[in-house]
């Protein structure tokens, strides 16, 4: 049928049609592979893969339509992975400052940007989807950085990550909105309203679906055993809900999203997202090839002077408010200013919806040109702006009337008189709890110090010392009693963080015993190196434990397990204690 319909072309349409789309993924991986290369995100590679090969650079790619079709199919397949992965437990778990601070953090940014945008003679419309786009931040970009700088299972690691999924989630209605904000004002209200029960026939004939037909089928699809006929099932309901909501006059990403709410709570969902996923990559990485296609350099050159300081003021904007508003729900100054680093530049989801404003005539094909200038001039500068939050932090409390706002918290512990002989917990999570845990057991005594307010007032709630503030600084070290303990134990995952507290520690009390968690086999030496008495490493321990179960099972005694996996331990440690 494919080929029938290819065939309706004339040859010469033909062969441009499939030379366009094999230079969109050739164009793609190129520049995936130089920004990887240069340490940027494969964004940033996608979208200047398709300004050098497209129609404003070598023109290669002859016509940025032809690829429009595969460009949608990538927006839907994104959509329906983010409808696939939503859970109500996930928003639960990262707290009222992700869920809060979140939607806070879009409103407040779309309020700051669309009055200046109304003063400057802009459309009330296209002033108010333009704030909302700059409000998106790159998940992609973000949560690339925190992982290269070790800070994903840190305290705004968690926190950013958390409002970047508030930040896809809010996608989906505005995609519901967008068609309306271009019918004229004395339409509007009819508009919403129609809009609104559509939405609402949708979401019911989608619960009837997801409670009745689609399990069934799905499971039958899944009982086959065949790969090839799971992935068609997805792509189907994909591709057929968002091709019906276009068709009741909907977005194409609300009915895709729809989909991935249905498969997502049925009992294959796991599998539908690991299956779908190399296809989403495929085509979302074609969408970016084909905004890459829009963007003209020599309008870029002859407005850098523009660009540049609107891209600066969307960087600054977002990291005030961001940063503020993490700030105002009882967070430090460290853990907000890295919540603003990480969230302030401009996302793809941003280029998504504008391209539906651009189709829809809400955005003119300036305004867009301009969003595309600052989306990509913002996420590639998202690495060199992580690294500037450390002196940025040091101005800012350097700087008479911040300097109070932004400086460390310190509350004291609970407790009648100072501890002794205790153990210093540093960082509350998963490995510090089992640390406290065993500690309270065998009746020893501990004190917490974390930089999570939240985790502090249960602590406090219940009893347990504990000082809310950052374990860097000497006067929260002193106030730990660290003169008085026994250890320091280390537990935060991120390595930036551990390392700076066992320096600090090690400085200023150097016959303390610090044992400190490693994140990767990379931080074993820096941790050393920092002063660290004994370093664990999770991933590690938890493959000697495999090995350990697997001798028993071959019979293997327990004095011969115990001694295998000291050699190895010893190896693995004394291996890295060599590198440094």
């Amino acid at each position: 049928m494919g080929g029938r319909a290819l065939n309706l072309l004339p040859p010469r349409r033909r062969v441009e049609f499939i030379v366009d789309l094999v230079l969109a993924v050739a164009s793609a991986l190129l520049g995936g592979v130089v920004a990887l290369r240069l340490r940027q995100p494969a964004l940033v590679g996608y979208l200047l893969g398709g300004v050098v090969f497209g129609p404003h650079g070598l023109g290669l790619i002859h016509s940025a339509e032809r690829i429009d079709a595969f460009a949608q199919v990538g927006v839907a397949l994104l959509l329906f992975a983010i409808g696939v992965e939503f859970d109500l437990r996930t928003l639960a778990a990262v707290g009222r400052v992700a869920v809060g601070g979140g939607l806070l953090q879009i409103a407040v940014t779309t309020l700051v940007v669309a009055p200046i945008l109304l003063v400057l003679g802009t459309s009330p419309g296209a002033a108010f989807i333009f704030g909302f786009l700059i409000a998106l931040s790159s998940t992609m970009a973000a949560l690339k950085i925190l992982d290269e700088r070790g800070e994903t299972d840190s305290l705004h690691g968690r926190i950013a990550t958390g409002m970047l999924i508030i930040q896809d989630l809010s996608v989906v209605p505005v995609t519901v909105l967008l068609p309306i904000l271009s019918q004229a004002p004395e339409r509007l209200f009819l508009a919403v309203s129609l809009a609104a029960a559509k939405a609402v026939l949708l979401l019911f004939g989608t619960y009837l679906l997801a409670a009745r037909a689609l399990p069934w089928a799905l499971l039958r699809v899944a009982a086959a055993r065949s790969r090839e006929l799971f992935i068609l099932m997805m792509v189907t309901l994909a591709l057929g809900t968002a091709f019906a909501t276009e068709e009741l006059g909907l977005s194409i990403a609300f009915g895709a999203f729809l989909a991935g709410l249905i498969v997502g709570r049925s009992e294959v969902g796991h599998r539908a997202l690991s299956e779908t996923l190399p296809l989403r990559d495929v085509f979302a990485a074609i969408f970016f090839v084909s905004v890459g296609t829009l963007i003209d350099p020599r309008f870029l050159l002859a407005n850098v002077a523009i660009i540049l300081p609107v891209a600066a003021g969307v960087v600054l904007i977002k990291l005030v408010v961001t940063t503020g508003i993490v700030r105002g729900f009882g967070f430090d100054g460290r853990t907000s200013l890295g919540v603003g680093m990480a969230l302030a530049q401009v996302g793809e989801f941003s280029l998504v919806l504008g391209q539906v404003a651009l189709r829809e005539h809400v955005l003119s094909t300036e305004q867009y040109a301009v969003l595309l200038a600052v989306t990509l001039a913002t996420i590639v500068a998202t690495a060199p702006l992580q690294s500037a939050g450390a002196p940025l932090l040091r101005w800012i409390r350097a700087t008479p009337g911040l300097g109070h706002w932004f400086g460390e918290p310190l509350a004291p512990h609970v407790g009648e008189a100072p501890l002794t002989q205790h153990i210093v917990i540093c960082g509350f999570g998963r490995v510090g709890r089992s640390v406290a845990d065993v500690l309270r057991a065998r009746g020893f005594r501990y004190l917490v110090v974390d930089l999570n307010p939240h985790v502090i007032t249960d602590l406090r709630r219940d009893g347990i010392p504990c000082i809310y503030g950052d374990a860097v600084q000497p006067a929260v070290l002193a106030h730990a009693g660290l003169d008085r303990a026994r250890g320091l134990a280390c537990t935060v995952p991120d390595t930036g963080s551990a390392e700076a507290i066992v320096r600090a520690a090690r400085s200023v009390y150097p016959r303390i015993d610090v044992i400190a968690r490693a994140r990767d086999a990379a931080s074993l030496p820096q941790l050393r190196l920092a002063g660290a008495t004994e370093v664990v490493y999770p991933e590690f321990e938890a493959g000697l434990e495999f090995i350990r179960h697997i001798l028993h099972r071959y019979g293997v005694t327990l004095v011969e397990i115990q001694a295998l996996l000291q050699a190895q331990r010893t190896a693995q440690y004394e291996r890295h204690h060599d590198e440094e």
